[in-house]
């Protein structure tokens, strides 16, 4: 029995396996041996097409192409080696250099304006924002209405849940051309130019749809004619005309804007839909170095309401406003005026002067491309001393650009029952 187990115990014994030898490398599956890469053809002849030898060299015509050809590789090329060194030297400075990453403070504008009887003018701005709502800016205007002009305004930030939005403004002048056609009734149409330094300060307020402003501002103006048609047309010895004036102003603005696009593709320049109510009441004080001292009150009224008839671009407004003072006795360039590009569009700039100015028009405007509209408009209005006893009618149209919330460019022609033909035009945007 003894023998039996140890019978066993011998069969069932394995032997160990082979020791593998780990210090020769291990080729994968399918890769040849060394002796197989050393008895394979040459590399251009392992696939079995025959590659030609290299063509003769044609020195003449290569030294033809030498100027073309590197003319292209400069042009495809050089761009894009320029981006690199560019970039490699602003990263080798830190990865913010100039402030990559920070978005431009920045800001520029430009105008270039045509107004019958007052001509052309040009005009430039330059801006930078420091923070939210705080930013200067500074312009110049050459020719027509803007002379020799230029000014400052900066804002101060906003504050507070109410908003609360302060503002400051310089402005200054000279031979500025002014339209003058008579007081009241109209009469022969000249150009005189202005003389004007101001400044002036403003605190707003908003919420939602409502605003509130006060401001108040001081100015020092001269009224000239170095053509002498204004001495000629009218009375020299004219309050206002051929005098400085010193004059303090304080205004309060209240306002409900809602106007606003009606859809989320449609540009804020173009608002289809909402209402508008403003009215204003201010006072001035000052005095004239011949006429003497004045003051008056002045008071005024804007609405206006927009239609969106479809798909927010067809759009329907109308509106009306009315301005009045409580007395005529101040200077000429100081009363109420009507005319120009938005008001009684088919005459010059404040062609129309009086105590009391009032205006309704009606526009419709329809799409041409995404970012302009077509638009007619009809418009009743005049200025007067007491009773409107005189009123002009025009109508016209035009074409506007836009992009974002300002108007790019516009060409607006007008008509009148006069027979007056005005016409503007826009081109740029401060």
């Amino acid at each position: 029995m003894s023998s039996a187990a140890s019978a066993d115990s011998v069969a069932t014994v394995t032997p160990e396996p082979a020791l593998r030898d780990t210090s020769a490398p291990i080729r994968p599956p399918g890769e040849p041996t060394s002796q197989q890469l050393e008895s394979a053809p040459p590399s251009d002849q392992a696939s079995g097409v025959a590659i030609p030898a290299p063509r003769e060299k044609h020195p003449v015509a290569n030294t033809l192409l030498v100027l073309p050809r590197l003319t292209a590789r400069l042009l495809l090329t050089g761009p894009r080696y320029a981006a690199i060194e560019v970039d490699e030297y602003l990263e080798n400075r830190s990865p913010n250099a100039f402030g990559r990453d920070v978005k431009a403070t920045w800001r520029f504008g430009a105008t270039f304006e045509v107004e019958q009887n007052l001509g052309p003018d040009v005009a430039v701005r330059v801006g930078r924002a420091f923070a939210r709502e705080t930013a200067i800016d500074g312009y110049a205007g050459y020719g027509g209405a803007r002379g020799q002009s230029g000014g400052l305004r900066a804002s101060l930030g906003s504050y507070t849940a109410a908003n609360l939005r302060p503002v400051i403004t310089f402005d200054a002048g000279r031979d500025m051309d002014r339209a003058f056609a008579g007081i009241g009734a109209p009469g022969a149409l000249v150009v005189y130019d202005q003389k004007m330094l101001a400044g002036g300060a403003a605190l707003g307020a908003s919420s939602g749809y409502y605003s509130i402003t006060a401001s108040g501002a001081y100015d020092r103006t001269y009224n000239g004619d170095s053509s002498g048609k204004f001495v000629v047309a009218y009375n020299p010895t004219l309050a206002g005309f051929d005098e400085t004036q010193r004059a303090t102003a304080t205004d309060l603005t209240f306002s409900y804007d809602s106007r606003r696009p009606s859809h989320k593709w449609i540009a804020h320049a173009a608002p289809s839909t909402g209402f508008l109510f403003r009215t204003t009441a201010g006072y001035t004080t000052g005095d004239a170095t011949r006429s003497g001292s004045f003051k008056y009150k002045r008071a005024g009224v804007e609405i206006r309401k927009l239609i969106d008839l479809f798909h927010g671009d067809r759009v329907l407004s109308f509106g009306g406003q009315f301005d009045t003072l409580d007395t005529d006795s101040l200077p000429f360039d100081r009363l109420l005026t009507i005319g120009g590009r938005d008001r009684l569009r088919a005459f010059t700039r404040d062609q129309f002067r009086g105590i009391r100015t009032a205006l309704i028009d009606t526009m419709y405007e329809w799409p041409l491309t995404q970012g302009s509209r077509a638009f007619v408009f009809y418009e009743i209005g005049g200025a007067a001393l007491d009773a409107f006893s005189t009123v002009h009618m025009g109508y016209g149209g035009g074409i506007r650009f836009f992009t974002g919330s300002s108007t790019a460019a516009r060409l607006q022609l007008a008509g009148s029952d006069t027979g007056d033909l005005g016409f503007f035009v826009q081109l740029g945007a401060l």
